[in-house]
């Protein structure tokens, strides 16, 4: 678990990243973001948040991303409405797609929870092929409906 200070009376942010047997997951962190990247030896990991908690039950839940996906990449995004213990695939909506500069793109991924809930775990897979190429991410926003 990492913790990043409180800074200029900005919010305490906790994180955990999951290595598994993979030595090489590295954390990037900025003063305004948190991002995950595999290193050249890394064929994948995951990033997981915190629970998110909401005022109200809710069933809809958009994840907005700024992602860099090359071509033998993946990056899947999944929510937990139990904590982690069973996750559900969020999928990608392709009609919101953004350019941004560089080959990043705002990606909006999508998910129906099975049952309303007021809070959410987020879960972030990136893969790839070609150990000199990763996907990366940034910039995680989260609507709930």
């Amino acid at each position: 678990m990492m913790e990043l200070p409180t800074i200029f009376n900005s919010i305490l942010v906790k994180a955990e990243i999951t290595k598994g047997q993979n030595v090489n997951l590295t954390p990037l962190i900025a003063l305004d973001t948190v991002s995950v990247q595999t290193s050249i030896f890394d064929v994948g990991g995951s990033y997981i948040g915190n629970t998110i908690q909401g005022l109200d039950a809710y069933s809809n839940v958009d994840i907005i991303l700024d992602t860099y996906i090359p071509a033998s990449t993946t990056l899947s995004v999944f929510v937990s409405r139990d904590g982690g213990a069973t996750w559900q695939s969020a999928t990608r909506d392709n009609t919101s797609l953004k350019n941004l500069n560089n080959d990043w793109k705002e990606i909006t991924y999508k998910a129906v929870l099975s049952t309303p809930s007021s809070q959410f775990k987020l879960r972030i897979d990136i893969t790839t092929t070609d150990s000199a190429t990763t996907p990366r991410f940034s910039k995680v926003r989260c609507i709930m409906s």
